[in-house]
């Protein structure tokens, strides 16, 4: 059925359409790609233009004047301890960082298989050390220097700087040394023939905190020991000279003698001296007479009597074996004189002021052990 309303159209009839023009299609749809792309290629030519020339002019310089490195870092030298005698720590090592950098090239040149026999041979040329190490006091300037293989590290391309370096020491602590032995006077008194001693210190010592003490050595010397804390000590500023904690001091008896006591227990305090005189006789050659020999043998005490010095003198009776022909000989005595030490409320010691001589004073009379004064 054929469509009345329907219209023929000539298709030669031209249709007139709009024309858009660039500028104003700019201004209607603007596309941002269209602006950054070309400008970023821009740039992009440009950065790589610029690291081009940045990496040849490297390589150029490198081979020709090689690569600064500074050998010792800026690192501050920390030292603790007492003037005068300050060291400097073993973790002081300024040239680390540097030899860091070294391996990690070297370990690099030999992933890539470069030849690395200089740049081996520069690091382990490297030697650093100080112009002084201990015994140091503020003030004290400290020259830090290396020195290494300078062709091996021309060889590997490598120019090292800051090879030296000054130090000034600062920051130990200023210790007054003293000598608590020093002007140490010794008393000694003379009780019911006992003999006491006394120590008198310094005061400034002992407020120091610094205790003292004896143990007698003989009739004409005591060792003073002392006992102090060493941390706080140095805290309050001292030190002992030489770290000494005891030294040997002579002292001279007292003269003053008093009635013997009975409370003391005398023949307790002589009895100990009876293995002494055994280890002496021990040590005495023996004596033939006729076909026996005589041997000096078992002390013991015989009497003790307080001198008027105050010192008391004890004697023993010793036997020998020689006692067939001439019983007269079977004893004889030997004498000491010393005096009676008090270290402290309770200990008494015995000290001999007498060295003996073992002499036997031949045919016709006893035999003796004479006696020698100490020199």
């Amino acid at each position: 059925m054929k469509d009345k309303t329907r219209r023929n159209i000539d298709l030669d009839d031209t249709v007139e359409l709009p024309v858009i023009d660039d500028q104003d299609y700019n201004q209607k749809v603007k596309d941002p790609m269209r602006i950054v792309f070309p400008l970023v290629s821009k740039i992009g030519i440009f950065l790589a233009l610029l690291i081009s020339l940045t990496l040849a002019f490297r390589a150029f310089y490198i081979s020709h004047y090689g690569i600064n490195l500074s050998l010792l870092q800026n690192q501050t030298l920390i030292l603790t301890g007492i003037n005068g005698e300050g060291e400097i720590p073993s973790s002081f090592h300024p040239e680390k960082k540097a030899l860091s950098s070294l391996k990690k090239e070297l370990r690099n040149q030999e992933r890539h298989r470069k030849d690395t026999k200089a740049l081996r041979t520069l690091i382990q040329s490297i030697d650093c050390s100080s112009s002084i190490k201990d015994h140091l006091s503020n003030g004290t300037v400290i020259q830090y220097a290396c020195k290494f293989d300078v062709q091996a590290a021309k060889e590997a391309k490598y120019n090292l700087k800051d090879t030296s370096r000054s130090y000034t020491v600062t920051g130990l602590s200023n210790i007054t040394t003293i000598d608590p032995f020093e002007q140490l006077q010794i008393e000694t008194s003379n009780t019911d023939g006992v003999e006491h001693i006394t120590l008198h210190p310094e005061k400034t010592f002992t407020d120091l905190g610094i205790q003292y003490s004896y143990t007698v050595d003989s009739s004409s010397s005591i060792t003073v020991s002392i006992s102090y804390d060493l941390q706080k000590l140095i805290k309050q500023g001292y030190r002992i000279l030489n770290n000494q904690t005891s030294k040997e001091i002579s002292y001279q008896h007292s003269s003053t003698m008093n009635v013997m006591n009975t409370n003391v227990p005398y023949k307790e305090i002589l009895n100990t001296f009876i293995p002494s005189v055994e280890k002496e006789l021990a040590s005495c050659p023996s004596y033939t007479f006729g076909k026996e020999e005589i041997n000096a043998y078992h002390p013991t005490l015989k009497n003790y009597a307080i001198q008027q010095d105050g010192s008391i003198e004890v004697t023993y009776a010793i036997q020998n074996t020689y006692t067939d022909a001439f019983p007269q000989y079977y004893v004889f005595d030997i004498s000491y004189t010393g005096h009676i030490m008090q270290s402290d409320d309770t200990t008494y010691q015995f000290i001999s002021d007498t060295a003996h001589a073992c002499k036997y004073d031949g045919y016709g009379s006893k035999y003796t052990i004479t006696k020698k004064e100490t020199e």
